[in-house]
Order: structure tokens, then sequence, then C-alpha cells
């Protein structure tokens, strides 16, 4: 039985049960920032479980893509030291949402397992919940399983994360018998071993896990099961592992093919192929490898994959393997088909980006390295292993491999503890808001919240509410001079949020005057913060809240902007383009988005063509608020990872834009003027950052051009059009001078020098110290030297910046190597060197007299001339 012949029987058998078929929901889960990953196939339904809002269906059956590779179900540690576990896999689930419970979920699960997939009775065990009496009591009476354990709260107490849906759970194992427990002693279904496989896991869904661990019953009962779908096909197909199974195979020849040996290495094998799987679907949903939340995990599953085949090849290969993924498994899984080309690109730029990196600083830390063994050392130490994981991108795991061949030791823990600083920065400011929104909600109430009234009026009188200080203490006035934060319940003040940056403006009170300087939202509380120049402002005083009108639109016009960049770089680039963060400021706008390559000129050229089409077009911006479901149905594009609520609000512009967004936009696109693409960067790996003007702040950008032009004309004393005739003249005449000056630079050279000869074995040894020479210099010295005396080797050393450069050429007819001459006497003076037979460079740090030096250099030559 195939594994597509298991999902089709999977999914007739339950919609014959009255169970409606549902799609597979994106690997990034929907408005909920809880979850790096969909890591099980009820995610898409815990607003259901919850009671959030109402199901349009009770009971529903899918196929869900999973990822576990991070948070509380992480499984890539054991991804290839296992027989079933993956970082990617297939769900298959069955759920209802109040419609039945316990008894049919055990018995529906029953007759699958045993009708359906053919799996013998006398193999299945089952697990319930210590305390769940009515569980084993329903396996017991209506089924024929073997037996059924009572296990603890760690096995059969299912929760999705560190809060969320939860319950005690029920698991179906199958003993694959004892040839999958020859090499320990295995202590049965509890083993946790590959011979007792869980293949099915039901959920009796029926709390609410709080953050602070307490369980809340949920308004009714539901059911959550899950059956992996490569496991359960491991067992019908009686193969040894997951990564025998028929879905594999494809995989496994391209694998063989384009890596030859590394089949008779099992682990590697299956971390390959997993990776491959993770990454080709996680970049078909728009998740690219890089620096940040879930593409960096994305970048560690697929490195992690390189690094065990770098003792096979080092250039890439995985790109290959990942296109098949999508070739072979697009015709149950149709989005793959046109992402093909986006997933090999990206796979294969983040390979080079590895191989490149291995090849650049793994020969430095091998040296450094080698360099503590030599000393004696017996450990490598922390600090060194965190500067080449976070500067040089160097993966720590290889470097424990490194350490462990040359029996070195790394304090993991100490490396854990300088990792963790780093982290602390970034966690210390998340606590320090998260200690402001508590002390806030204190005096406000967390039921509290402030009305943006800013949409439609950028002006209106209100009432203070709430003073709070700098420290957020309740205060009841706000005196002259000082800075404050002003609550009132309706604000025409857009406080920050969607990348676009909080309004500025004023306040004016019958006693004073305040100039807002920003505006911020904590929960669900504006804050407009306020240094106030004239007078005070009192609790309860009557004020006229004005925004600041040509700034308020000069990032409308950059946010409108915004929407129409990012529609244009997916027409032109991909789909796979997704938003990574924005800044939406009145003097410009500047967008990050997941691409694997730099854009050439001309598509940017395309893109800002597109874009001021689109805005010569003078479309309507529209905007409309509707449920988070019936928006994502019309296509907005939304930002997974942020949190939405059950309304949103959408900004249609024209036919070609439509996006979940809260930020303040044009009336038509014609108000944006023209926008200009003004940089095109990195702004970390695998997302690429475009900086833009629009409108006033696009006059001003080509203002302040023009006056650099002016500038650098009349510096050249020619008019703007003759500049470039200019330089390029300057440039000529520069080279033809620095040739002239290198060429007088090298005849004063070679009559500074007056080199030693010495006659060593039959040898001419021409050796020379100098000062002030760099390396570059002293390789011409030498070649000039070797030319004038046959049969000699020329050595020649210079001081400078604390350093002591080497150079030797040989013209020996291969007599002597250049090469081990450099080498040790690059050790004699503490440093290191290298190169061809007949030419070598070294450097050294420990200062010597020229005549220790020429005695060692011929201690060295005559011993290597005998």
């Amino acid at each position: 039985m195939r594994v597509k012949e298991i999902r089709e029987i999977f999914l007739d058998f339950f919609e014959k049960r009255g169970h409606k078929i549902l799609p597979s929901s994106s690997l990034i889960p929907q408005a909920d920032p809880t979850l790096l990953f969909t890591n099980a196939g009820m995610v898409q339904f815990k607003k259901y479980f919850l009671g959030e809002e109402e199901p349009e269906h009770i009971n529903v059956a899918t196929v869900q893509r999973c990822l576990r590779a991070g948070g509380k179900h992480n499984d890539l540690e054991n991804v290839g030291r296992t027989t079933r576990h993956m970082t990617f896999f297939e769900m298959l689930g069955n759920f209802s949402f109040g419609g039945y419970f316990k008894k049919e979920a055990i018995s529906m699960a029953w007759e699958f397992v045993t009708e359906y997939l053919k799996i013998p009775k006398e193999k299945i065990f089952a697990t319930v919940y210590e305390e769940d009496e009515e569980a084993e009591k329903i396996w017991r009476s209506e089924t024929d399983v073997r037996d059924v354990f009572k296990l603890g709260k760690k096995d059969n107490f299912w929760t999705m994360g560190d809060e969320g849906p939860a319950g005690p759970c029920s698991e179906i194992i199958i003993d694959r018998g004892e040839e999958y427990s020859k090499d320990h002693n295995c202590s049965g279904v509890i083993c946790g071993c590959d011979r007792y496989l869980e293949i099915w896991n039901l959920v009796f869904m029926q709390y609410n896990l709080l953050k602070d661990g307490s369980l809340q019953p949920l308004k009714r009962k539901n059911i959550d099961t899950g059956m992996g779908l490569e496991r359960v096909a491991s067992v019908v197909q009686n193969v040894p592992s997951v990564f025998d199974t028929d879905v594999f195979q494809p995989l496994r020849k391209v694998l063989e093919s384009e890596v030859p040996g590394i089949s008779k290495d099992i682990v590697a094998v299956r971390v390959i192929l997993d990776s491959a799987r993770a990454s080709a679907f996680s970049i078909a949903d728009g998740i690219m490898p890089s620096n940040e939340s879930r593409g960096y995990v994305i970048r560690r599953i697929i490195r992690r994959a390189l690094r065990f085949a770098l003792n096979y090849k080092d250039e890439p290969f995985l790109h290959k393997i990942a296109v098949e993924v999508a070739t072979s498994m697009s015709d149950f899984w149709t989005h793959l088909k046109d992402k093909i080309e986006t997933i090999e690109k990206a796979v294969r730029a983040e390979e080079e980006r590895f191989f490149e990196t291995i090849s650049r600083v793994l020969p430095i830390f091998v040296k450094e390295v080698s360099d503590l063994k030599s000393a004696g050392e017996k450990e490598i130490p922390a600090e060194m292993v965190f500067t080449f994981w976070d500067t040089h991108g160097l993966p720590i795991d290889l470097m424990k491999e490194i350490a462990q061949e040359n029996s070195l030791f790394i304090d993991e823990q100490k490396l854990e503890k300088i990792i963790e600083q780093k982290k602390s920065l970034s966690r210390k400011k998340r606590e320090e808001e998260e200690n402001i929104k508590k002390r806030l909600f204190y005096f406000v109430g967390r039921d509290f919240t402030s009305e943006f009234i800013g949409y439609s009026t950028l002006q209106s009188e209100l009432q203070v509410i709430y003073i709070f200080d700098n420290k957020f203490e309740r205060v009841s006035y706000a005196k002259q001079g000082n800075e404050y934060f002003i609550v009132t319940e309706e604000t025409p003040f857009y406080p920050e949020g969607g990348g676009q940056v909080g309004d500025k403006g004023e306040i004016l009170g019958r006693n004073g005057f305040a100039r807002v300087s920003d505006t911020k939202k904590l929960g669900n509380v504006i804050l407009h913060r306020v240094k106030v120049e004239k007078g005070e402002i009192s609790l309860g005083d009557k004020v006229l809240l004005r925004v600041d009108e040509k700034k308020r639109e000069q990032s409308a016009r950059h946010h409108t902007t915004t929407h129409l960049l990012h529609s244009a770089l997916r027409r032109i680039l991909g789909t796979h383009v997704r938003q990574m963060g924005s800044l939406v400021e009145p003097k410009r706008l500047r967008f990050d988005f997941s691409h694997h390559s730099p854009l050439s000129l001309q598509q940017l050229e395309d893109i800002e063509h597109m874009i001021n089409e689109w805005i010569m077009m003078n479309m309507p911006v529209e905007h409309e608020n509707m449920k988070l479901e019936e928006a994502l149905k019309k296509g907005a594009l939304a930002f997974f990872g942020d949190k939405y609520g059950k309304i949103v609000r959408v900004v249609k512009i024209g036919e070609v834009s439509l996006e979940l967004c809260g930020g303040t936009h044009l009336r038509k696109t014609g108000e944006a003027g023209i926008l200009k693409i003004i940089k095109e960067t990195s702004s970390a790996s695998g997302i690429r950052r475009v900086e833009a003007v629009a409108g006033w702040e696009l006059l001003n950008y080509i203002r302040e051009k023009e006056k650099f032009v002016e500038e650098i004309a009349n510096v050249l004393k020619v008019s703007p059009q003759d500049i470039i005739p200019r330089l390029i003249t300057i440039i000529d005449e520069k080279k033809k001078l620095e040739s002239e000056v290198e060429s007088l630079r090298k005849k004063l050279l070679f009559k500074i020098s007056e080199p030693v000869i010495k006659e060593v074995n039959g040898l001419k040894l021409v050796f020379d110290l100098l000062e002030g020479v760099g390396r570059k210099e002293l390789g011409d010295m030498v070649d000039n030297l070797r030319s004038k005396f046959a049969d000699s080797v020329v050595i020649l050393l210079s001081y400078k910046d604390d350093r002591i450069s080497i150079v030797c050429g040989t013209s020996d007819g291969g007599k002597l190597d250049a090469s081990e001459i450099v080498k040790e006497l690059a050790r004699f003076l503490g440093g290191s060197g290298g190169g061809r037979r007949d030419f070598a460079e070294g450097a050294g740090k420990i200062k010597k007299s020229k005549e220790e030096i020429l005695s060692y250099i011929q201690k060295i030559i005559s011993e290597m001339s005998r």
C-alpha cells in the first residue's frame, strides 16, 4: 500500500462517516505568534477548540503538512538517529468540535487500523492517561486491542505548546517485532524504542492550558487526532524505517547519484532526505533561509544536512534533491509545482553560502585548533567557538566534531552562557516592556481600550484621563519642560504599528501646550509621548489633539507605495517574496523581503516602472473591515506570525494589491506623486532590503542629488555634463602616474638591498633583512635576485607593523622546496607560511637579529640539501 493510497483511503473513510475534508494549512501558523511552525493538524482549528469562533463544519478531516523543528515539539536532533523521527512529515487527522468524543474516536481509529490498513490485532497496543479510566474502559470493551497501558502526564497528556488547547490522550502503538530491539534490553511498550512504534495519537481536547500552567475547561469537548503518514506507511509496507517508504525512493536515487558512497552512512542519508523535504515545503510556503526566526531554523536544517555530507561532497547538491521533492510530491501537494524554481534557487544559494564559509573559515579554525594542540592545551576556549559561530557562521556542531577528533574539550555550558548573554539584551528589553504593560494595566485596567479615530480626522477635542511620567508612575499634572505620556479615550494620533511610525503633532489645552514626539500602543492603550512646552496639562482637562498633517500625509504616501512595492516584487520576482519587516515614515520607506539573491538593475527598473504606472493610473485605495477568514478567502496577504483579531481591516488598491493592514493610506494612488527606489541591499542572509522615497521627499532627494552633482562639478571645474569625461581623464592620468611611481620604487628597492651571498652545500644563499618593505615588494625583489643568480635560494625578510614578512624563491632546478624552508623559518619566528616549491611566503612575530636568522637559514638549507 503506497503512501498515496493510504492518504486516499484515510480521507475516504472519514468522508463517508460525516467528516468534511479540508485542505492543509500553511507551515506558517495563521495569526498565531505562539508557534514557529504548524506542528500538528489541529493548529488551524485552534480557534474552534478554544471556542473563539464557531466552526462551519462540526466534524472534519485533513492531511496536514507539519514541521517540528522549534519550540516544544522539536525533533531536529533526533533525525537520523532513529528510524522514525523527521522534522517534516504529513499528519492524517480527524477532528470533532463537539460532534463526538472518546467512544466514537477510539472505535473509528480501531476500525481504520485493523480493517482498512490490515494491521494484525495482536500487534496493536494502546496507552491512556493514568487518570483517564473512561478511555481505558472503552479500549477494553469496544476493541480487541492486545493490552492497554496507563501512563503519566509526560506521555499521555497532550499540549500544543506552552499555552493553548490541551487534554488527555490515547496512543496506538504497533509492535514491530524483536528484530527492532536486538541492540538493547527492551522494556516493552513504554520503552520508546523503534520496536514499539506510535502511529496514532487520539487527543481528547477538553482544556485550555494557560500561561501560568493552570487548566481551564473548554466550553465543549473536542477530538483532535494525528497519525504520522510516513510512520504508518513503514508499518504497512513492512520496511525498516520511514526513510525506506516509497515516498522517499525518488529522493534516494538523486542522493546516491549526486553523492557516491553516502548510502553506507545511514544517519547522513536520513538527515539529508529529511532536510530536502523540510526545506522544499518551507520555501514553498514562503519561509526563506535567513538569520531570523523561522528562516534561521530552516537554515539550521539545511546546514545540518550539508555538515553530514561534508565527508562525501563539498559542493552544492541538496537543491537537486529538494527539486525532486517538489516534482515527485506535487501530485497531491499541487502548490509545489509553481515553486520548483524558487526552491532550487533558494536551497542552492544557501548551499553556496555554507560551502563558501567552510572553505574560507574552516582552515582558519583547524589551524587554531592545531596551534592549541601543539601548545599542549586541552580545551578550545568557548569564546573562540562563539566568535567562529557568531562572526564567521561556522556551525557549532562541526566545531564540536573537530574538537572531538583532536581530543580537545569545549565547555558547552560556558558557550551556552555566552550565547545566552547575547540573547539576554533583547529579552531584557521585552521584560521591561512587559513590566511597563503590567504597571499600565494596574492603573487603567486590562479592559480599557483607546479608540483610534484618525482614519477620518486629524484633530479632535478630548478629555485627558491618564498622565504618566517616564517611570510610568501616575501623576495629576504634566508640567512645563518635562516629558510625559498622556492618554485619552479616543485619539486621531496613529500609534506605531505595522511598520508605520507613530504620529507627531501637538496637544493644546486651556492652561498649556505640549508637543507630541511619538505615539505608541501598549496592549490596547494608546500613549502620546509629549513634552510640555508651555504651562501645564492636568487630568480632566479638555484638550485639542492635532496631528502633524504634512508628516501624516507623507507617511500615508510611503505606506500606500509600500503595498504597491510588495505587489510589484511578487509579480516580478515570484510569489515566494514575503514581507520580513518594514519601516514607513515621512522621510522614506524601507521594505525587507525574502529573496535568495541581489536584484539586477533591470529588475529594479521593472519594479520601479510598474509601481509608477500604478501611481499614474490613480487607482482608488479602499479599506473595509471584515472577518479574518473572509479576508483570507479573498486572497488578502496576511503576515503570518502577527496576531489578528476576528475582524480585520483590509486595504485594497485597485486590482493590484489586497493586504491586511491597520495603517494610514492615501485615498488614490495618484496622491503619491512618483516613487524612486534609492537603494537595494542585503538585510540578512536570504533577506533583501529596498529603500524608496515618494512625494515631497522625492523632490528633496532630487534637490540633494543636484546639489551633490553641482559640488562635484565645481571641484572639477567643469559643467555637470562634463563630469564623467573629466573623471575618466583623471583616472587615466592617475594610473599612468601610479605605474611610473611603481617602476621608480622597484628600482629604488633593488638598490637599497645589499644581500649577503653565501655558499651552502654547493648552493648560493642570497639573504637580506630589511625594514618597512611590504610583502609584495619583497616578492618582486626575490624574483629580481633569483633571475641574477643561477642555482640559488633567495630569502628576504622585512620588519613592518610588528610583523616579519618572509619571502623565499629558488632557482636551483627543484633541489630545495621553498615552501618547506618558509614553514621552518616562520616557525622559528613564531608564525606560519607556505606556498609552491619554487616560491613561498610567510610571516612571523618574534624579532631576532640578522645574524641569528642567517645562521638558522644556513642550518635549514644544510639539512635539506644533504
